[in-house]
Parts: C-alpha cells; sequence; structure tokens
C-alpha cells in the first residue's frame, strides 16, 4: 500500500507546498482507508479474486491520503475525491499466470487515479455517493458478501485512529506476501546449512508445506519455467530456490530465473497444504514447512508458525540494502535522517529530495 500511499502523498506535497505534519498525516489516514476498505472486501472470505486486492483498494487509500494531508473544507468534497477514486479502481490478476510488469502499472494507475480524483471532487463535479454499497456498485461488482457494508462502518465507527497503519506488516524479503515465510525459511537454511545445501545432485527431494492461500494464489505455485522476474518474485520455488542458493532475496537474486543452480533446486520441490497450516491461515498467520531429504539419508527441516515480519531497525537495514542500487550510503543515511525529522519540516516536498 505504501507505493500508493507515499507516492502520491509525495507528488502533491511537492506540488501544493506542504508540510511534513501534512505529510505524514497523509500517509497515516492513506494507511486506514486502505485497510479499512481491504478488510471489508476481504474479511468475509466471499470477493472475486480475479481482481488483485492492491489495485482495486490502491486508489481509495491514496485518495484518502490526499484528504488526510490536506483536509478539504466540507464532507461533500471528501465524498466526492473517495467516490471518484473508487470509480477508477482496477487491476486484473491474468499477469499472474504470465508474469507481466502491468503488476507495477497497477500501482502507478492507482497513485495517478488518486491525484485525479483530488482535483476533481474539489470542483464540484456530481458523483454518485451510493458507488460503494449501491446497487451495482463497488461491493457488488467484487462479489463482496452482504456484510462488506457493514464491516466498513464497524471500522470506521470502532477502530481507533491510526488502527491501519499500526498493524502494518513489513516484508523480510522482495517477493510476494504468501511466500514470504518459505522465503526466509529458505534463507535461514542458507546460513546455517551452505555446505550441505550447496550439491544439488547430493539432494533427492526438497518438500513444501505451505498455506491454502499461497497455493491458491496465482503463480505462486510455479515450479518453472519462468518467464519474467514477476514469475520469480511470486514463485514459492523459485523464492526457496534462489534464497537457497543465493543466502539473499532481492530485485537482483529475482531476476535470475535462468539460473542453472535454482532451476535445478525448483526440479527437486513439492508442495502441499495440511489441516493444520489451513486452520492457522484461517487465523491470519502464514506458517511454512521446508523438508530437505538428501541421498545418504540424512533431512534437514525448518518450520515458522507466521512471517518472520521486520521490526523497526530490520525495515531500516534493509532499505538501505534495497536502496545501494540507486544511492551512495552516505546519502541513504541522508534520506533516512530526514525522514525521522521530517515532522518538523516546513516543505515537506524539498526537503526529501537528496539527489
Amino acid at each position: 500500500m505504501g507505493s500508493m500511499v507515499i507516492a502520491s502523498s509525495l507528488a502533491i506535497a511537492q506540488r501544493d507546498g506542504w508540510t511534513g505534519e501534512q505529510l505524514i498525516r497523509a500517509i497515516v489516514g492513506g494507511y486506514e482507508m486502505g485497510a479499512v476498505l481491504g478488510y471489508s472486501i476481504r474479511g468475509g472470505g466471499q470477493f472475486n479474486t480475479h481482481f488483485r486486492s492492491t489495485a482495486l483498494i490502491g486508489s481509495f487509500a491514496a485518495a484518502g491520503a490526499l484528504c488526510a494531508g490536506n483536509i478539504p473544507e466540507d464532507e461533500d468534497t471528501v465524498m466526492r475525491i473517495l467516490c471518484f477514486a473508487i470509480n477508477m479502481a482496477c487491476g486484473i490478476n491474468a499477469w499472474a499466470h504470465t508474469g507481466g510488469r502491468e503488476i507495477y502499472i497497477h500501482n502507478g494507475s492507482a497513485s495517478a487515479a488518486a491525484i485525479t480524483s483530488y482535483d476533481l471532487g474539489r470542483t464540484g463535479i456530481f458523483v454518485s455517493d451510493a458507488v460503494l454499497e449501491g446497487k451495482d456498485g463497488y461491493f457488488e461488482a467484487l462479489g463482496v458478501d452482504s456484510n462488506g457494508p457493514g464491516r466498513f462502518k464497524s471500522w470506521i465507527e470502532t477502530s481507533s485512529l491510526g488502527r491501519g497503519i499500526a498493524e502494518t506488516h513489513f516484508k523480510p524479503a522482495s517477493c510476494c506476501n504468501f511466500t514470504q515465510a518459505s522465503t526466509a525459511i529458505a534463507l535461514k537454511m542458507h546460513k546455517d546449512f551452505r555446505a550441505k545445501i550447496a550439491n544439488v545432485e547430493d539432494i533427492v527431494e526438497i518438500h513444501i508445506t505451505t498455506t491454502p492461500g499461497a497455493l491458491a494464489y496465482p503463480g505462486c505455485d510455479n515450479a518453472g519455467p519462468l518467464v519474467s522476474a514477476s514469475s520469480g518474485k511470486l514463485s514459492i520455488q523459485f523464492g526457496i530456490g534462489a534464497a537457497l542458493a543465493f543466502g539473499r532475496f532481492d530485485d537482483d537474486t529475482s531476476s535470475r530465473i535462468d539460473d542453472p543452480l535454482v532451476n535445478g533446486l525448483m526440479r527437486k520441490m513439492s508442495v502441499t497444504t495440511d489441516v493444520e497450516f489451513e486452520k492457522s491461515y484461517a487465523r491470519g498467520l502464514q506458517p511454512a514447512k521446508i523438508e530437505i531429504f538428501f541421498k545418504d539419508g540424512t533431512e534437514i527441516v525448518e518450520e515458522v508458525s507466521d512471517v518472520p515480519w521486520l521490526d523497526g531497525p530490520a525495515v531500516t537495514e534493509r532499505f538501505m540494502l534495497e536502496i545501494s542500487r540507486w544511492l551512495s550510503a552516505e546519502m541513504a543515511q541522508k534520506l533516512v535522517q530526514r525522514c525521522r525529522q521530517l515532522e518538523t519540516a516546513t516543505d515537506a516536498g524539498r526537503v526529501l529530495l537528496v539527489f
């Protein structure tokens, strides 16, 4: 969600001269609006999965961010902005089957749509105020269960402000949400057993147990051949293979879809789920288990009960690693420091320009 909320908020901060406090308020508000809409459409277990959730909530979340950053004069203006944003929601999941790059365009389009909605809503153009819950509205179009509007209302009325961003998890690896746990296990295995797993020929089988959600999501259970880096970021098998082979999973390793060592490991993999994992998934957890069987009769087994989400210092550490391809360590550290001082900035858009 951050790629849409922060992108649109920063763009308007630069365009309209927002303060740091406004930008922070926008980010918190955007996460809140994205969380309430995501919970409303997915919380009942009935939803048209041909659409990509991130793209469906992105324009609404980002438009909500812009309203929070610069609160309009009246509720009708807020309503128009958010309703226009709902009208612009889209994003089809076909990319996951083909490795298409439109996944990134989904997020960019949502950010742009939010800015368009923000500007249109302020003009006073009439828009349906029942676009969410009304006949042929958003909830009906997505096949959401009848309590979708109720979940939306309940969140607004009962949740404390900031719940959306406070409950946000931060991924340990640059891959799909559903492959985080298994990739994290493989990274640990590389660190602890690198010498033993170095020779693919010594491995008989790699068995993975994951959640039913991971197996069902388009592109996740994909043993190859892969066609793009997007496929690599989705594939459970590739995430594990790359982590075992390289000891890291980032934008560099996710593009090595033709690596012979990784592909050799992938060919030895099988993926299943079980009843206990299904129960954990129903409680909001994402457990995973990897078992590696060797020709000498030995085996390595590692399991996690949920994704090892990153804490604050670990987020900064991963940021420094990921951005090192574009910024020097000195410039990256300067950007981190400016983010930490953002609340007191008088021109947030300018203070974050470090180039």
